[in-house]
């Protein structure tokens, strides 16, 4: 979960639907205004009626029921709840809602506040996609995540060409099974003027996909993009890489980006890059001998493991750029030293983790997201 400046309370003793009652009745509402009740596995309406009718319910600003059982019927409690005009981030992801509950939500007259919408996993398809597209709900969402679900180009195009959605930043679509026709219709019809966040990880990309979002205004307004897993190769990169120079955060882990890729990267200006993650993308000593002499200025983290950098090559990129960067992780290329060779970096010698977990998208949004 990722409330803002508060911490969200946890309440492990409500599992049942008699401790919630008596939850909310002790005043645990007010009390908890950031309030996590995910992962409870609460099954149909019976659990989302006492917080729908709770008259605490104003209080809330966050609320997640995130990773439970709640399908369409608890999704009209929710919807029709008139407590909730003010709550800022709403999580439901994990829990069966499908288009229906979906449409729920979206005609809902209340929820109109809303800041952060977590939808992911939740068998939504295109009609719950073009049902959120239709509502006034999504005038306020600065983030709104759909991963994981059955999302297509229907879904997409709906979305991107969303009137309402003046105020959105960061728009999480992974894991949906896009293919290369929802990045035309995104790049025929994304209107979002404010988007500068966009998670497109296993999506089914392949290199048609990056042509089409190469032609799109939207790229070059995004600070941080994803394509992790998809099947983008070095043309596909270097047709992206055209078109991206605002970009702060670039994930391409995991696809056959090869040479020509990072060669490509390494030609073009990046200004403002900050994080770029190549790992497992096929990189070999060529690729990394581009990126050590890449005019990035601004780059503090590059994640290049599982790739087959030999020892030279990544000791020319530690002597090259271990000076500025904070982050250098080279694990698992062709030399066992590869690992050594980040950690003797000047980049662990000022105590940072040269071979840290990388960031995933949200975390790297997180701070492209001005605070409500």
């Amino acid at each position: 979960m990722r409330f803002t400046k508060l911490a969200p309370t946890n309440p492990t003793h409500v599992r049942t639907r008699e401790e919630l009652e008596s939850f909310i009745r002790d005043g645990g509402l007010r009390m908890h205004p950031l309030l996590d009740l995910s992962h409870r596995r609460w099954e149909g309406s019976r659990f989302a009626r006492p917080l729908a009718e709770a008259s605490d319910l104003p209080s809330l600003r966050a609320l997640s029921l995130a990773h439970n059982r709640l399908g369409p019927p608890a999704a009209r409690l929710i919807a029709g709840a008139r407590g909730l005009g003010s709550l800022d981030t709403l999580q439901l992801a994990g829990n069966p809602l499908g288009d229906a509950g979906v449409a729920l939500l979206a005609a809902s007259p209340h929820l109109r506040s809303l800041g952060t919408l977590d939808l992911s996993g939740c068998g939504i398809g295109d009609e719950g996609a073009a049902a959120l597209a239709a509502s006034p709900l999504l005038a306020t969402v600065h983030t709104l995540l759909l991963g994981g679900n059955g999302l297509g180009a229907r879904g997409v195009a709906a979305l991107t060409s969303c009137r309402h959605a003046v105020a959105l930043r960061f728009l999480d679509l992974g894991g949906n099974p896009l293919g290369d026709e929802a990045m035309r219709r995104f790049a025929d019809a994304c209107t979002l003027p404010s988007l500068t966040a966009l998670d497109l990880s296993r999506s089914a990309l392949g290199p048609e996909a990056a042509w089409a979002l190469a032609s799109s205004p939207a790229l070059s307004r995004l600070r941080a993009l994803s394509l992790k897993r998809n099947r983008l190769d070095g043309a596909a990169v270097r047709a992206l890489a055209g078109n991206a120079a605002a970009l702060e955060t670039l994930s391409l882990s995991q696809n056959p980006v090869g040479d020509d890729g990072a060669v490509a990267l390494a030609e073009r200006a990046f200004p403002c890059l900050r994080s770029l993650n190549l790992t497992r993308a096929g990189i070999g000593n060529a690729g990394a001998a581009a990126l050590a002499t890449a005019p990035l200025p601004s780059l503090r983290a590059l994640y290049l493991g599982n790739n087959r950098i030999g020892f030279d090559a990544a000791a020319a990129l530690a002597l090259a750029l271990g000076s500025r960067l904070e982050r250098l992780v080279l694990d698992g290329n062709l030399t066992t030293r590869a690992a050594e060779i980040a950690r003797r970096s000047p980049a662990a010698s000022r105590g940072e983790s040269a071979c840290a977990e990388t960031p995933t998208l949200p975390q790297a949004a997180a701070g492209l997201r001005p605070p409500r």
